[in-house]
Order: C-alpha cells, then structure tokens, then sequence
C-alpha cells in the first residue's frame, strides 16, 4: 500500500491539481553503478518542500529509501 499523498491542493479552473513524485534513495546495492548515493533522501526531502510550497503548488508523493520499491513508484 502506497502512502498518501501529502496535504494536496483543491484544484480548480485558475490552478489545475499538478502532482510530482519525489523519490530519494541513499546507497547502491550494485557494485558496478559506481559511488553510492549519500544526499538523495535528503535533496528528496527538500525538493519535496519545495514542490508544496503555496508558489509551487504541487501534490507530492514522497517515497524514501526502503519506500521506493518498483511497485511503489508504478503506484
């Protein structure tokens, strides 16, 4: 089961309802991908901040680390 989306905007005819999905994953199982990642739960967090403010407007669906599953994200 999905979590649901955080505080959405009511859209209307002077702003349509926008959705992003942000997803951050620290680390990488597989080797040969290179370095892991170490900032992307925290650049999703902030992104997702962002996305929502009142100036962006958007309903975020935020998945993180373990969260983020294939199935999640095809939701």
């Amino acid at each position: 089961m999905k979590p649901p989306m955080r505080d959405q905007p009511q859209p209307n005819a002077a702003t349509p309802l926008r959705r992003a999905l942000v997803v951050g994953v620290n680390g990488d199982r597989d080797e040969r991908a290179g370095a892991p990642l170490r900032g992307a739960r925290g650049d999703a967090l902030a992104l997702a901040a962002t996305l929502e403010a009142p100036s962006c407007g958007f309903a975020v669906e935020l998945l993180l680390g373990e969260e983020a599953t294939a199935a999640a994200v095809k939701g």
